[in-house]
This record gives structure tokens, sequence and C-alpha cells, in this order.
């Protein structure tokens, strides 16, 4: 695309994107016109343009003149005409609508932000890999061949050094030769695998209060480890894998300072070099963490300013303010200072100065500080206060009882003992506990804490949508201005001491949030904490001394071993690209077709004419589904699965099925036979993260 570089692997491919991007469509429709100029009529022009096979309707045009779906014809060398040096109109904007039929007004961004900073396309980290390390039935990088690397992953995942050399010394591994015939020669075939991110070590000289004979403050010394923020951002940008989710362009109105604010060159999944400028957007992190990088004492909101005494307030108070913030934290940290700003201790700051994020462009820490899904709903409100709650009023072992006849069924998990004898707590058992706890409560609770038990679980279920739309963020503040509407009666009866608890402070931000940065589910801290087990895996497998370093070769190793599969994967699927391709070309050919298709997500959809309702392999983010290999029952008679399985229509849903797939179906009868499966799974695409 000659407006946004998007780099497309036909003509045709180009056609489809100007037909849905609006932007690049204007764009297209401005230098067509101009073209048009000088050689004939516009509309001449257009209708001599577009191609419109003969068993296809007529394609209702748009505003500007250009068919919804127009395909551009290619014979014409636009590059050589002439173009007139007229400068094109601002760009309006312009109304769309999303598949709810409600009109979303986007304004284009008319700059250079997200352009390559030349045409050249230089290879990708991977298609350089692909030059180098070679996947084939003769090599596959280092390793023998792909089962040689499945061991490899296997082993480094599952053993430990003294494992894997009992198991790389029986006879039945050395009897297939693997290129490593103990852990030292393996670990030493990974670390000659494609370097990811390095790690890096800094000594922190740290300062303390207590005085030394000499009367200076007793200092300690520290060791940090830790990436760098700007190499693991070139490494994911640069990362073929997620070229198509990657947007260079704004449609409205981090790293380190300089590169925030005069930019850094990186290679992009795309093959282009831009000008990046990473800012400090999101900030995850549980509440302890939140008040330290905001500069706010416990007990205190690290977002807004509301007093601590009014902490489960409904009301909203004013957001707290970087510039404002940093004027106080300076003034506090001026020598021969006795007292602290009066505004100082009524916002419940703490000296603290300079804070990290002083110098960061763009920053607004307090606006990227996100809510936590893990913390604050499922551990906080739900499990320290709610069930606490229920408990307290419920009779005695009632609620245990009722936990215990919940009826079997798949997915839902069964707490046998009841739920006060759990004492290990995760977020699996939270949500578990949450989709059948308001039906459980009911009848055994008061009528008031019953209906704070619905709001507050109605707010976490909408919290945890992959999706929002306005109607559903209005639920979502109703529910929790339902909670707020009964919240007093836990303190009047004597449930609960004091409500004003930063996690219930945190609620009234959900939507704002939501609205500003995207759906909580892609910051929650359940993807960080997990994290934490590959550091502590990593502890174990060591021999306590300097476990640090060791923490780090390992993790090093795990990290090199990640980019080679991801590198793998990304093969592959080039690899399955080319070959369908290939096969849409012999197609064309043999069928005389106009169109061809650029890749495997076009594949599947015109293949859905074969009426299969899932593809049987995953490709791309098509539903599919999985079977087991071999068939429990080959070879059934009809009549007897209608009667051991209780399913007296289905012949009559086996015609409707053949009919609607061919006219000249045979008409079964139940003397024939059908495979019968005892289980099928079935995969679904993942709802897409966004905000409708």
């Amino acid at each position: 695309c000659q407006h946004c570089y998007t780099h497309f692997e036909t003509e045709n491919g180009v056609s489809r994107h100007l037909a849905q991007k609006h932007s690049c469509r204007e764009k297209e429709a401005q230098r067509l016109a101009a073209v048009s100029r000088n050689l004939f009529d516009a509309h001449a022009h257009i209708e001599q343009t577009r191609r419109i096979s003969p068993d296809r309707e007529e394609i209702p045009y748009d505003y500007d003149m250009m068919p919804l779906d127009a395909e551009m014809d290619t014979d014409i060398n636009y590059h050589l005409l002439a173009m007139p040096d007229v400068p094109p109109p601002p760009p309006p904007e312009y109304a769309t609508q999303d598949e709810d039929g409600n009109d979303r007004y986007v304004e284009d961004y008319d700059g250079v932000a997200g352009m390559p900073m030349s045409d050249v396309v230089q290879p990708t980290r991977f298609e350089f890999l692909a030059r180098n390390i070679p996947l084939d039935n003769s090599s596959f990088g280092p390793f023998v061949d792909e089962k040689e690397w499945d061991l490899a992953k296997w082993i480094m995942k599952s053993l430990g050094k003294g494992t894997t050399d009992e198991l790389l010394k029986t006879d039945f591994v050395r009897e297939r030769e693997p290129s490593f015939h103990n852990a030292r020669k393996l670990y030493q075939i990974i670390d000659s695998l494609p370097d990811s991110t390095a790690w890096k070590c800094d000594f922190i000289k740290v300062e303390g209060d207590v005085m030394n004979l000499n009367g200076t403050p007793m200092t300690e010394m520290y060791l940090l480890w830790r990436h760098n923020a700007i190499e693991i951002i070139q490494e994911l940008i640069g990362n073929p894998t997620f070229h198509n989710d990657i947007a260079y362009f704004p449609e409205l109105v981090v790293g380190q300072t300089e590169a925030g604010e005069n930019g850094i060159e990186m290679l992009c999944a795309d093959g282009f070099s831009r000008i990046v400028f990473p800012i400090l957007a999101t900030y995850v992190a549980d509440y302890p963490k939140q008040c330290l990088v905001t500069c706010c004492k416990s007990f205190r909101c690290p977002k807004c300013v509301v007093p601590q005494a009014e902490l489960a307030s409904k009301k909203k108070y004013l957001l707290r303010e970087p510039d404002k913030t940093l004027e106080l934290l300076r003034q506090n940290a001026e020598p021969f200072r006795i007292n602290a700003p009066a505004a100082f201790i009524t916002q419940g700051l703490q000296p603290m100065y300079p804070p990290f994020w002083v110098d960061l462009p763009h920053c607004n820490i307090f606006a990227a500080i996100t809510p936590d899904l893990l913390h604050q709903l499922h551990k906080g409100v739900f499990k320290d206060h709610l069930v606490s709650w229920c408990l307290m009023t419920a009779s005695g072992g009632e609620l245990d009882a009722r936990f215990k006849c919940v009826p079997a069924f798949t997915g839902l998990r069964q707490f046998k003992k009841g739920i006060t004898s759990v004492t290990q707590w995760t977020g699996k058992e939270h949500k578990q506990m949450q989709r059948v706890f308001v039906a459980l409560v009911s009848g055994c609770i008061l009528a008031w804490l019953l209906r704070i038990t619905r709001a507050l679980v109605d707010f976490i279920f909408y919290a945890r949508f992959q999706s929002h739309t306005t109607d559903s963020l209005h639920t979502m503040q109703a529910a929790l201005n339902l909670f707020h509407a009964d919240m007093d009666k836990v303190v009047e009866n004597g449930i609960c001491k004091d409500m004003e608890l930063p996690k219930f402070a945190s609620l009234v931000h959900y939507c704002e949030a939501i609205m500003a940065l995207g759906t909580v589910d892609s910051f929650n801290t359940e993807w960080s904490e997990q994290q934490h087990i590959e550091t502590k895996e990593g502890f174990r497998a060591s021999n306590r001394r300097n476990p640090f370093a060791q923490i780090t070769i390992r993790l090093t190793r795990r990290d090199k071993m990640h980019l080679f599969e991801s590198y793998v994967s990304w093969k592959k699927k080039t690899a399955q690209r080319a070959e369908i391709m290939y096969l849409d070309d012999e197609n064309e050919d043999d069928n005389n077709r106009d169109e061809d298709e650029d890749d495997e997500k076009e594949f599947m959809k015109d293949r859905e004419n074969d009426n299969t309702p899932f593809s049987s392999a995953p490709m791309g983010g098509q539903s599919y589904y999985l079977l087991a290999k071999h068939c429990p029952y080959p070879h059934k008679l009809i009549h007897d699965i209608i009667i051991d399985h209780k399913a007296p229509l289905l012949l009559t849903a086996l015609e409707d099925f053949l009919r609607t797939r061919n006219a000249n179906y045979q008409t079964p009868l139940d003397v024939h036979t059908l495979a019968v499966y005892k289980g099928m799974t079935i995969r679904l695409p993942k709802i897409r993260q966004d905000i409708c």
C-alpha cells in the first residue's frame, strides 16, 4: 500500500486492504482523481478501472464515488503518470458503522507518524535466521531433526542436570544416537542458539538511616538483574509473528528519556525501519508497588486524592496530576525544610524525590496505574471480604454443605470438602467459586447481603469481559451503584468494622480505566505472577551458591529456546502459506478464476463452500475440532444409535444435514452404519481484545 506502507503478497491483497481501510481508500481516491484530470473524466476513469465479474451484483458506491470493495485495475502503471502539484484537502471526519449499526467517528492523522524511513525492505530477524539456520530434512539448526529438538525442549522443561544425564545414559536413548550424550553437551547446544535480550547486572549502593562509627550513614550493596527495556521493545516490534497485529498509523487524537523524546530507529515486523517513540503507557503492579511508584502512602488511592476516611465513598475525586505532585515532592525534599507542605500531607504523599518517572516524556504515572483483577477483585473484594461476610452471617457449616452438594458438571470444580478447609487459594479457585456463589448463598444470608453479593459478583464478571460495549460498561457501573447503596449496612450490622479500604476505592476507577486503556484482563497481574514460577524453578535447580547468576543462566537458555521455537513456528507457517499460494495458482490456471488467495485467511474463506462446519486443522484464528485418533465404534447401526443413545430424531436430522450438502443425496436408512465417537473438542477463536 502506497499510503500506509503495509506489505502484501499480491496486488489483490492491496485492493482488499483499500476496500477495508477508510484512510487509505480516501487517499487512493484523491490520488486517482488527480491522475484522472490528466487523462479523462473522473467518472469515466472509475468506471473503466472498476472490475466486476458477470455473475456479480452491482456494488453500491460510497460518497467518494469509489466502490465499497473496489479492486483497482493493475494494468495501468500509475507511477508513470504525471501528478499535478495540488495540495490534498484536509482529512475529513467520516462516520463508519460497526457491526451493531452504531456510528463511530474517526479522524485520520494527517502526518508522517508510522511511515517508514525509506522504501528499502530489510530482512527481519527470522528471515535472517532462515538464511543461516535452515530447517529441512537434512538439518534442523544445531539439532539433527525436529524430533531431537522436541526431546531437547522436554528435557529443558522437565528435568534437571542429574536426571538428564541418567536419561541420556539409558540404552533406549543411546541407540538413537542424539547429538548430545550428556547434560553438559545439551546445554552447550542450547547456548549456541540465537541470543534473545541479554541480562544486565547493576550494583546499587543504598544508604541507610543508621550511622557507623565514623558518623556517616551505613551503606549496603545490592545486585539488580534486569533487561534493557528498549531492547525488549525492539525485539517485540521486529518479531514477524506480530506482523498482522501491529498498527503503525494512529487514527486519533516506554523506556528511556532520550528515546521517548527523539525516538530510536527500529526494524519492524514488516521489514521497514521506523522511528519508534517508547513511552510508559501502563504500569501493571499490585497495590504495594502502586503506592511505591506513585509516591503515596499505604491506605491511600494511587490514582486520585480521595481522603483516607472516604475510601469507600462512591464520589469521584480529582485525579492526581504529575506536575503538581512533582512540585509537592520537590518542596518537601528542599534542604533545611522542617514541615511538609499542607497539600503534601492531605494528599497522602511520602518523601520520594525524584521518582523514576520524573524525566519520562508524555508520562502520567497515575493514569498508567491499571486495575488488578487478581489482588483487588478475586483475592481482595471477593475472597477476603465478601466470602467472609457470608460465612459470618450463614448458619454454621451451611455454606460448606451447599458447596459439597453441587453436582458434577464439565468444567466446574467441585469443593467436596467445602471451602473453609481450603488453605492454599489461587485465582482459579476464586473464579470457580464465583460461578455458583450467588445461587448457593441464596436463602442462607440476609436479603441486603444477597443484593451486595449479586452486585459484586456481577461487577467482577463484567470486569473480566474481553470486549466491552457502552451498555456493558453502564451495567457494570449499575452493579457498583447497587453495592454502594447497601454498603453501609455491613458496618451497621457489625459484620465489618471499617469499609474504608483501598480495594473498595479502586472499584470506582474500573470503567474509566477500561475506556482509556482497554479491557482489564490485558493488565491482570496473574500474567506477571506466572513469571515467578520460572525464577523459583531456577532457584531450586541451583546449588544455592551464588544462585542469582545460575537463575539468569537458566532463564537465558529458556529465552533462547523460546526464540528458536518462535522461529520454527514462523518457518512452518511461511512454508504452509507458500504451499497454499502454490495450490491457489494451480487452481487459477485450471479454472480461469479471476481472483487468487494471498494468505491463509483467504484460503480458508474461499473453502467455506465445502460446507464443513469447522476446519479440522488450526489455521490462523479459525475454529477447529479434535477427535480421537481411533474411533471406538467405527461401524454402528443407525438403529442401534437411536436406541442406545436415545436419539429418536437422528434420521430426520441426518436427512436435513445431507439435503443442505447435496440435493441428490441418498436417503439414509436405519440399517446404515455410522462412526460414533465418545467425545469431540471444539476450539473456538479467541475474542478480540478491543472496545466496541
